[in-house]
């Protein structure tokens, strides 16, 4: 894909970050927004599963597809990514209820995930090794723009108009987005067929779950020394042994872990870690 011409990829990459700036910023904007859209729909109890579900969904989501896209190519899967993401913001804006904010936001985190992981990983598809630091610095700043844009604007739509736009107000873009990268997104180079990793999907997953599910409740719901709080720290970390046992056999990993035995890939792996830990706090 990088004999492209010019100007046709960096179309797609003016798309694909603006898909990206779709998914984020329906992230940042619902902070400021939140308290009054609990106010209409009531449920406090269940605050903070609005973002917990998002953070759960999308987090598996990335690393799922972000092997599976490998296999059978980018395009397909940022299209779905969009496509979930779209329809899960326009249920959100037809919720009644507190539970049906929780699931629709369930649909969008899992769209979002999909966008964020194919969204990084297709610069390696349209770009030379020494133009893809550019690219990926373009695509950080997204955050960036959608942690300083989208509190203003989520506080400003719900002081000015229905709380419903803080989740249709920018469909459009995300409409547009799929349309652009349908038609200009190369189709991906036939791959030999390789076997999917489902035992690797699964322990991931289920390392994953209760990982956050402690961190979300401990010193809320549930005591840190509560035996729900140390039984899902046991649980991920024997999903998490259990995994690395798995990754270890498998012919096609979900993480290939010989990965970890580059010093770049390793320390690339720990900042982006604390990074992404200290902007979502």
């Amino acid at each position: 894909m990088q004999e492209l011409d010019y100007r046709r990829k960096v179309t797609v990459m003016l798309a694909i970050m603006a898909a990206l700036l779709f998914a984020s910023i329906n992230q940042t904007i619902v902070g400021t927004a939140l308290p009054k859209i609990i106010a209409k729909l009531g449920g406090m109890d269940y605050y903070s599963w609005v973002f917990t579900i998002y953070m759960l969904t999308s987090s598996i989501a990335t690393i799922l597809v972000g092997k599976l896209s490998d296999m059978y190519g980018r395009k397909p899967f940022i299209l779905i990514g969009l496509g979930v993401f779209v329809v899960g913001a326009f249920l959100c804006g037809t919720s009644r209820t507190i539970f049906e904010l929780i699931l629709y936001r369930g649909i969008q985190g899992a769209g979002a995930g999909v966008i964020m992981s194919t969204a990084f990983t297709s610069i390696a598809d349209l770009f030379a090794p020494r133009e893809r630091g550019r690219w990926q610095g373009l695509m950080s700043s997204v955050f960036g723009l959608a942690s300083v844009f989208g509190p203003v604007l989520g506080g400003y739509i719900v002081d000015n108009a229905d709380w419903h736009w803080v989740f249709w107000v920018f469909l459009p873009f995300g409409i547009i987005a799929i349309g652009m990268i349908y038609w200009l997104f190369p189709r991906a180079v036939h791959r030999e067929k390789q076997t999917v990793d489902y035992w690797g999907s699964l322990l991931i997953t289920t390392t994953m779950v209760p990982f956050l599910l402690a961190f979300s409740w401990a010193g809320t719901k549930y005591e840190w020394t509560s035996l729900t709080i140390l039984g899902l720290f046991a649980f991920t970390l024997v999903s998490f042994l259990l995994f690395i046992y798995v990754e270890k056999q498998a012919r096609n990993p979900v993480i290939p872990l010989h990965l970890f035995r580059n010093d770049i890939f390793t320390i690339s792996n720990v900042i982006g870690f604390i990074v992404g830990a200290w902007m979502y706090a």
